[in-house]
């Protein structure tokens, strides 16, 4: 086939840009559908692996409204007996092991198998609570851990941080909970966190720290008047008061002048 000379010269300039950019350009196009097709998989594996999820954590999540309403009842029944014979509370609740043994291994479950999936992180925070309730500290703790290292949302994380560190509090090992509680949190869990830092600082017997902690907690409880009102307990078995905020009042802020005319 012949071509006019105009034809034969963008012929010649094609096949020279190719010469020098046709390799460059298939690895491009290579890369960009070797990424789209990863991409879609991955989604497609997800999808996948929230429906198998998904039966195992409704089991879950039933389970414990179930051992969550039985231990409500048990807690109120035996508070009630101990108020009717003026005993001091010693109260060792109790649930069906087989209910609590089906979560355990629900969340284990979901946590090993579908742990990308929010699934397994809600799971983990279910389960742990109801092990926490009931005294089963390792278990709880376990799955605090988990949630530390590996919850898809920080939140669950941050939340996980917390219960493990009151765990710590609470088993005398205040300098592990400290570990636990990090200043740099979101605004939802400043609050709590230094009100918990206050708890173990004072394990530590570091007062004036654990005062100055009260205090970052009490000027956040602003809208929480019993959570501020508990801290001001905390203060005053240390000695101290929480300090209030001044509030300078301007008048010529909040004085209209009228104009002369």
């Amino acid at each position: 086939m012949a071509y006019n000379l105009e034809e034969q010269e963008q012929l010649d300039n094609f096949k020279a840009f190719w010469s020098k950019w046709g390799t460059v350009l298939i690895v491009l196009i290579t890369v960009v559908l070797v990424s789209l097709v990863a991409y879609y998989s991955y989604q497609t594996y997800q999808r996948n692996q929230s429906e198998k999820a998904a039966p195992l954590f409704e089991q879950l999540e039933k389970t414990t409204n179930i051992i969550n309403q039985a231990f409500e009842a048990d807690l109120k029944n035996k508070l009630n007996a101990n108020l009717d014979t003026k005993k001091p509370p010693n109260i060792v609740l109790t649930t069906d092991p087989k209910n609590l043994q089906l979560v355990n291994d629900l969340a284990k479950k979901l946590i090993q198998q579908y742990p990308n999936t929010g699934y397994a992180q809600i799971a983990a925070t279910l389960a742990a609570k109801v092990h926490a309730d009931l005294g089963k500290n390792a278990e709880a703790e376990y799955l605090w851990q988990w949630l530390i290292d590996t919850a898809k949302d920080p939140e669950y994380s941050y939340l996980a941080r917390l219960h493990l560190a009151t765990a710590m509090i609470d088993a005398k090992k205040p300098d592990k909970a400290l570990v636990l509680l990090i200043k740099d949190t979101p605004e939802e869990f400043e609050l709590l966190y230094a009100d918990r830092r206050g708890d173990a600082l004072i394990d530590l017997n570091k007062k004036s720290e654990a005062i100055a902690e009260y205090q970052t907690a009490w000027t956040l409880a602003e809208n929480n008047l019993n959570l501020r009102d508990l801290i001001d307990q905390k203060m005053q078995a240390l000695g101290a008061e929480a300090i209030k905020p001044v509030v300078s009042s301007d008048t010529t802020n909040t004085a209209l002048a009228s104009p002369t005319h």
